[in-house]
């Protein structure tokens, strides 16, 4: 294939893929808790995920204009040693802009926002929310960041090795 047939190839998917909603995990789930602490949180947390849909599924949305995983940390503190477990759920959104530590933030895709508030809910338990936004690519809110650059560089080098 002729270089500047492959590049108009390059350029017509690019733009093709660019002119489609943003495609986002729609799901929630939960880590499992220590057991150590599995009956103190029985009464305050829900642990049940019965209603929740698994990630690695096909349960997606395309209404947003970001992907959003938000995840609740739970702190328990057990004879002064504290056991963490995170909820989350994943779905689309269509905010371009929040209120981040009392300002008006625009949206950052890539970026967690903490809540900034640690929410007391017995004298053992407490949570805070962290919300993270993404756009740069369609399911971008089911891995980290880390590991979808490093597949894209290594796509990328792939590709100019093959065709150049």
């Amino acid at each position: 294939m002729s270089s500047t047939l492959f590049k108009s190839c390059c350029v017509f998917l690019t733009a093709l893929a660019l002119s489609e909603a943003l495609s986002c995990y729609q799901c929630s789930g939960a880590e499992s808790a220590p057991k150590a602490i599995k009956s103190i949180v029985a009464g305050v947390v829900s642990m049940s995920t019965a209603n929740g849909t698994e990630c690695n599924s096909d349960h997606v949305c395309s209404a947003g204009t970001f992907c959003l995983k938000t995840a609740t940390i739970y702190s328990v503190t057990v004879s002064s040693k504290t056991f963490k477990f995170t909820k989350y759920t994943k779905a689309c959104t269509a905010e371009t802009s929040i209120t981040y530590n009392g300002t008006n933030t625009s949206i950052t895709s890539g970026s967690c926002y903490p809540s900034g508030n640690t929410i007391p809910l017995t004298n053992q338990i407490s949570a805070s929310i962290v919300q993270c936004y993404c756009s740069n690519g369609d399911k971008c809110n089911g891995v980290d960041a880390r590991s979808a650059s490093l597949i894209s560089v290594v796509l990328s080098v792939i590709a100019l090795l093959t065709f150049y």
